[in-house]
């Protein structure tokens, strides 16, 4: 799958994935867990950080990412298309849904939104 580098408010990101890259031998996995324990760990996240009212899963973030750099301003429609590898708009489509955001942010406990506002720009303590 891709992962963006590229977001101005997550700029630790490429050199914390590059850290764990050249920490891995040869051939090695960068995410060494089953999806159904990712779905478990992702379902425990979400209940920690106080958004599992949204039931959040894996999955969810083929629409987040789209519909977060609509949002955003963080790329064009062609762009996106390309990051999600859609061949045409009509199928980027099905997938971006920024409006939808708003509304789900509102699902959420203002509290948390701050919170995580907060946290954006920071790395996550083990790819620190």
């Amino acid at each position: 799958e891709v992962i963006s580098l590229d977001s101005k408010d997550r700029s630790w990101l490429g050199p914390a994935l590059l850290k764990r890259a050249q920490s891995l031998p040869p051939k090695a996995l960068f995410i060494p867990v089953s999806h159904q324990a990712l779905a478990k760990s992702f379902t425990a996240a979400a209940l920690k950080t106080g958004v599992d009212v949204l039931a959040p899963i894996p999955y969810s973030l083929r629409h987040a990412g789209p519909s977060h750099d609509k949002l955003t301003g963080a790329r064009t429609i062609p762009d996106i298309a390309k990051r999600g590898r859609w061949k045409t708009e009509q199928s980027l489509r099905c997938y971006e849904k920024s409006g939808n955001v708003l509304k789900q942010i509102t699902k959420i406990p203002p509290h948390v939104v701050s919170h995580i506002r907060s946290r954006t720009n920071r790395p996550p303590g083990f790819l620190s």
